[in-house]
């Protein structure tokens, strides 16, 4: 009668907490295992972009959905629970901060090729929305992400995008280890065995970082990429490195 009384946001803070709630003991009973994709899609909705009254419904539900992540048996099992994960890492702006120690366990720990997609797509909303929170983390995600470059620049597009991406959203607080991004990125345009793809989006790669702060110290590997940029029978790549010139 309350919540009536004050009005409709009352209500709807109701009625939401009700069904987070029911949705959590379903999530907490091991018995339901069968459903836990489905309660975790209806959860990821329920709290995208949660307001202060339900932050600690959200925890309890991130602590036990890290938990399933952490206990997952196969792979197919893995990967449901870390599209979730990560669709409510990019809903959520900075509240999945609390759990960075135990998400980057979970990369350390289960991060695989064959799961390479789901992990780095969780990278990368976790860089778009903690930002500089991940300052502590950046080293080892910069070093995870030049093995998985240096392992895929000559076979997969789609992963090594990701990764360029992730770079590029790094560069926007890690100024102080451009020094070993930017000559990793010039390594792979140089290396005659990289797909065109790859060297094109490494040069819009490069656009972005010479932004963020004087990366002088590499001129010269910069220098040697644009030339294996200008000679490039890719037209793409050629304009690309033409780009770099200008920004």
């Amino acid at each position: 009668d309350i919540l009536l009384i004050q009005g409709g946001n009352s209500i709807d803070q109701y009625y939401t907490s009700i069904c987070a709630q029911e949705l959590l003991e379903v999530f907490k009973d091991d018995s339901l295992h069968e459903y836990y994709p489905d309660v975790v899609d209806a959860f990821v909705e329920v709290l995208a972009k949660p307001k202060m009254w339900i932050l600690s419904l959200f925890d309890a539900f991130c602590a036990r959905l890290l938990t399933v992540i952490e206990e997952s048996e196969t792979e197919q099992e893995l990967s449901i629970f870390l599209k979730a994960y990560t669709k409510l890492v990019s809903s959520s702006t900075h509240n999945t901060s609390p759990f960075l120690d135990r998400t980057f366990n979970i990369i350390r720990e289960r991060f695989s090729e064959s799961l390479c997609n789901d992990f780095l797509d969780l990278i990368i909303a976790l860089l778009e929305s903690i930002k500089d929170g991940l300052s502590p983390y950046a080293s080892e995600i910069i070093c995870l992400l030049m093995d998985t470059l240096s392992a895929n620049h000559t076979s997969d597009a789609d992963v090594c995008k990701r990764v360029l991406k992730a770079f590029g959203l790094i560069g926007l607080f890690a100024f102080d280890l451009l020094y070993l991004v930017v000559p990793k990125i010039c390594d792979i345009i140089g290396s005659n065995q990289t797909l065109d793809e790859v060297r094109e989006m490494s040069f819009q790669t490069l656009q972005i970082l010479v932004k963020y702060e004087e990366i002088m110290a590499c001129m010269g590997v910069l220098i040697r990429a644009l030339t294996q940029g200008f000679s490039s029978d890719h037209a793409p790549t050629r304009n690309e490195s033409m780009n770099l010139l200008y920004v």
